[in-house]
C-alpha cells in the first residue's frame, strides 16, 4: 500500500539500499503554507500534520512557529528573539562574556522530565502517523554550547576558557545521552536526529583538531544507545 511505501521508503533509505525515490525530509516554519494547508485549524499541531501530509514529506524532525511579514521586528521568547524574515532568532545569548562561563550549569534531566518528553515524542509520532515519520532528536551537545554564547564568543572562550567550554559542553552532551536512552528504551522511533552544525559548505567552522576532541566525542556518546 501506500503506507507501506512510505515506511519502506524511509528504512530502505536509512540502510543505504535504493528505494523507490529519495525519502522528502524537511523543517517547516512558514505562514504561509501554514495557511494553505491548515486551513483554519486553530491547534497549530495538528494544522502541522496537514501542512507535512499536503505537502508529502516523509520524515519530519519538528518543525517552528510561523510568523508573516507583519510581525517582523517584534520581540518573542519573553524579548531573547526577534522576528526577522518571518523567522524567530535569537538575538539575547544567556552566556554574554568570558566571566559568565563559570558560574553556568545545565542540570541533568529528572527520570520524570525524560519521560515527560518520551511521552511527548510518543503523541507526536502517533499525529504524524502514517503518512511522516516524526522523528526525535536534537543534538549531542556541541552545536547547543556555541548556541548559548555566539559563535564569536565561543570562538574566544575556545583559546581563553577551555576548561570551561569542555565543562559545559560535557554537561549538555549529558543531557542528550539522557534523552537518546529514553528514546532507544521505549523503542519509540528507528532514528534518532542530530543536527549540530560543524561545517558550511565551504569548509569547516572549526578546526579538525577541535572537532576531534569535542564535537566526535560527543556525538559517539548519544549515538551509542
Amino acid at each position: 500500500s501506500d503506507l507501506d511505501k512510505v515506511y519502506w521508503r524511509i528504512i530502505q533509505s536509512g540502510n543505504f539500499k535504493e528505494p523507490d525515490r529519495v525519502p522528502i525530509w524537511d523543517y517547516i516554519d512558514n505562514k504561509s503554507i501554514y495557511d494553505y494547508f491548515a486551513q483554519g485549524e486553530t491547534d497549530y499541531d495538528k494544522g502541522m500534520v496537514s501542512v507535512y501530509h499536503g505537502l508529502g514529506i516523509d520524515l519530519c524532525r519538528g518543525y517552528g512557529a510561523s510568523y508573516s511579514e507583519n510581525d517582523d521586528g517584534k520581540l518573542a521568547e519573553n524579548g531573547t528573539h526577534r522576528i526577522s524574515g518571518c523567522t524567530c532568532w535569537e538575538v539575547q545569548k544567556p552566556i554574554k562574556k568570558l566571566d559568565d562561563l563559570a558560574g553556568y550549569q545545565i542540570p541533568e534531566m529528572t527520570d520524570r522530565e525524560v519521560d515527560e518528553y518520551v511521552e511527548t515524542v510518543r503523541k507526536q509520532i502517533k499525529k504524524f502517523a502514517p503518512l511522516t515519520m516524526f522523528v526525535p532528536g536534537g543534538g549531542c551537545g556541541f552545536h547547543h554550547t556555541y548556541g548559548l554564547m555566539g559563535q564569536t564568543l565561543f570562538s574566544y572562550a575556545i583559546y581563553d576558557a577551555p576548561e570551561e567550554i569542555r565543562r559545559i559542553m560535557g554537561q549538555a552532551n549529558r543531557v542528550f545521552r539522557q534523552i537518546a536512552e529514553g528514546i532507544a528504551k521505549a523503542r519509540l522511533s528507528p532514528f534518532f536526529f542530530i543536527g549540530d552544525d560543524i561545517a558550511y559548505k565551504n569548509g569547516l567552522l572549526f578546526s579538525p583538531y577541535f572537532l576531534r576532541t569535542t564535537f566526535i566525542p560527543c556525538l559517539k556518546n548519544v549515538t551509542e544507545p
